[in-house]
């Protein structure tokens, strides 16, 4: 472990990474790098994202942050302009952010506290008893262990010994370039374009929409049903023409953390590249919150002759936390929906489910 430059190399662009050399700096020596460019998890254009305000509670920091937009609620589409839901609660039940600059805002927080990151990506060479080699540029590098947030190709992990399980995936596909109709204080949702799929609209503060569609994979012409959500947007007259903008795609493992292989040698599986996803879409809460219990392990790890026990460890930390907050996608919501378009209380449940991560059916 002494030979090593760094004793922790946390790979990937999602606000856990962040979030963890954050919580790492100053104990140890830490270096944040950029994802693979074949794989990206962000879309070139700023994505948005909804924040449950509990992450406060996980740092000051994420108590204190600019820039966010409160959401007080849901609104469901349904397939006709007629059939709606809404849920409208007196405070704010959500924050929506500009994905990157929050991640940026993070960064900065890490690196005034000593963290180190780079912008370039870097190649990944394997594990040995000295730990995780890896190439910047022409130069090899060691670091004792390594953590993974975004989701990543086999190549890369089947070396770690982690293999990604393809049947808990899901594509997820943004949209962007449209014109919003409206201002929205509440978060748009449609549930029923495919069984176990998750429409989502948000705008922000300069009035810019985002469409986001989860489907499971693999789905036939998921494109189409992107097609599909913004000409329902459309319909219902959020969007000022119906029509997709530019759409990108990544491969996430929606609501999978409580069948995903998070540990590999010397290596940790957090935030989205864990399953670390709600079974709404939602990755930030439960991506930062992984974050707090990988650095539990990490310094454990960090001080023990054997590395990989106390790594281990991170199976069962999180998971009576956020066990719940991680089920998969709710397999009755389809038959469920005619009621909760129709009943508030039914209607709130489930706005509370998507923005809190609360149970939809007790």
């Amino acid at each position: 472990m002494a030979d090593a430059d760094f004793d922790v190399l946390i790979l990937g662009d999602h606000p856990s990474a962040a979030f963890l050399a954050l919580l790492l700096a100053g104990e140890a020596k830490v270096l944040r790098a950029a994802r693979p460019t074949e794989h990206l998890f962000f879309a070139e254009q700023p994505t948005l994202e909804v924040l449950n305000p509990a992450a406060a509670r996980l740092h000051p920091l994420l108590g204190d942050l600019p820039n966010l937009t409160p959401m007080a609620g849901v609104c469901l589409l349904g397939p006709d302009a007629e059939t709606h839901g809404l849920w409208h609660a007196d405070e704010p039940q959500a924050l929506a952010l500009n994905q990157q600059a929050f991640t940026q805002v993070i960064d900065d927080h890490a690196s005034k506290a000593g963290a180190v990151s780079r912008t370039r990506p870097i190649e990944i060479l394997g594990t040995d008893r000295g730990g995780v080699r890896f190439k910047e540029g022409a130069t090899e590098r060691r670091a004792t262990l390594m953590v993974v947030t975004d989701p990543m190709p086999d190549r890369i992990l089947a070396p770690l010994g982690l293999h990604a399980r393809r049947t808990s995936h899901t594509l997820m596909y943004r949209a962007f370039g449209n014109d919003a109709t409206a201002d929205l204080p509440e978060v748009v949702a449609g549930l029923d374009l495919v069984p176990n799929s998750v429409a989502r609209l948000l705008v922000d503060q300069a009035g810019k929409p985002e469409a986001t569609l989860f489907v499971p994979t693999p789905t036939p012409d998921a494109e189409a049903m992107m097609d599909q959500w913004c000409e329902r947007l459309g319909m219902h007259g959020l969007l000022e023409d119906g029509r997709p903008g530019k759409i990108t795609r990544t491969e996430v493992a929606l609501g999978g953390a409580l069948g995903q292989d998070m540990v590999g040698d010397r290596t940790l599986l957090i935030g989205p590249a864990g399953g670390f996803v709600s079974e709404f879409g939602e990755s930030l809460y439960p991506g930062l919150w992984s974050a707090t219990f990988a650095a539990e392990s990490i310094r454990l790890a960090l001080s023990a002759d054997y590395p990989q026990e106390p790594l281990q460890a991170f199976r069962g930390t999180w998971g009576a936390t956020l066990g719940n907050y991680l089920r998969g996608p709710q397999q009755n919501l389809p038959f469920l929906l005619p009621l909760i378009y129709s009943n508030q209380a039914m209607m709130a449940r489930l706005g509370r489910a998507m923005l809190l991560g609360e149970a939809l059916v007790h």
